[in-house]
């Protein structure tokens, strides 16, 4: 099932969501205190590598399984529900939110977790917007992909009901 977006909500492009999270990142960074909120160590080093290789995965994975996983919802022209996104609905957003966290185990200050929850919660609304604008296009198949897929963390158990 098809259904054509109106412009309005075609321009929901992902390079709109990112001016506004590093905007307001460089806001913050420019704010907010860099005081350190505990040592990182080697658990820091290990968590932000660990995120780098989560992040450059699913990014890859997205990719590899759609191609027009970059452009705006308007230019998407099937629901994908295949590889990386059988499990997760919005893959890019989490492996994003996975490496800010590893940057934050990493660099534990003031700043970097005001950056932190300010750009995962952009990614978090963006992708609500999103799932709106794919609901409209997809319709009843969406609603049922939905309750299959979590929307940013995996669903280890079947169907909720």
């Amino acid at each position: 099932m098809y259904v054509k977006i109106p412009l309005k909500l075609r321009l929901v492009q992902p390079a709109l969501m990112w001016t506004i999270a590093i905007g307001g990142d460089f806001g913050i960074w420019r704010g907010v205190s860099g005081r350190e909120l505990f040592l990182s160590g080697r658990v820091g080093v290990m968590a932000l590598a660990l995120g780098i290789i989560v992040w450059a995965v699913v990014i890859l994975a997205s990719l590899l399984v759609h191609h027009k996983a970059l452009t705006s919802v308007g230019n998407i022209d099937r629901l994908v529900t295949e590889g990386v996104y059988s499990r997760v609905r919005h893959p890019m957003y989490a492996a994003f939110i996975c490496l800010s966290w590893g940057a934050f185990l990493r660099w534990p200050t003031i700043r970097i977790a005001v950056m932190v929850f300010w750009t995962d919660m952009v990614l978090f609304l963006w992708s609500r917007l999103e799932e709106r604008l794919l609901q409209a296009r997809f319709g009843e198949g969406y609603s049922l992909y939905k309750k299959r897929v979590g929307m940013l963390i995996p669903r280890f158990r079947g169907v909720r009901n």
